[in-house]
């Protein structure tokens, strides 16, 4: 659909909780559940994804936009842009993965200095939610965080 021109450069975030690219789940050699590719992966959210970066405001040509997807599924922290498109998962999981493989989960720092990390969560309070908008401190989007599976 058309757009005003300050609506066709805003940032987008778009969610979704399956993965929307099979690059996105870590190679079946290292998982715990092998048959995980099998059930990752959209087409249909990965084209709606790309096009979302592509709408074009009113009478204007179209161009791409800064687009943060964030997605869930998979139980890994990641971050890694593809095809201009970054994608950001910062698993809450259940208890036992946060002690099993606590590394493969964590992501950060985010805008906050934080690290998105529930390890300790079950012997304290909740860890705080993972910033990754800041237009304050960083006029935008939180720079790349660190993450296992996308480092």
């Amino acid at each position: 659909p058309d757009q005003s021109e300050a609506d066709a450069n805003a940032p987008i975030v778009s969610f979704s909780h399956f993965l929307p690219r099979l690059e996105l789940c870590p190679e079946k050699r290292m998982l715990f559940y092998p048959n995980l590719p099998k059930a990752v992966g959209s087409d249909f959210c990965r084209v709606r994804i790309q096009n979302l970066r592509r709408e074009k405001p009113t009478g204007g040509a179209s161009r791409d936009r800064t687009h943060v997807h964030c997605f869930g599924h998979t139980h890994f922290g990641w971050d890694a842009t593809i095809d201009g498109v970054r994608y950001i998962q910062a698993p809450v999981s259940y208890p036992h993965e946060w002690k099993q493989r606590p590394g493969s989960l964590t992501v950060g720092p985010d805008a906050n200095g934080r690290e998105f990390d529930f390890s300790g969560r079950f012997e304290r309070q909740a860890a705080e939610p993972c910033c990754i908008f800041d237009a304050e401190t960083h006029g935008g989007f939180v720079p790349k965080m660190s993450a296992r599976w996308s480092d």
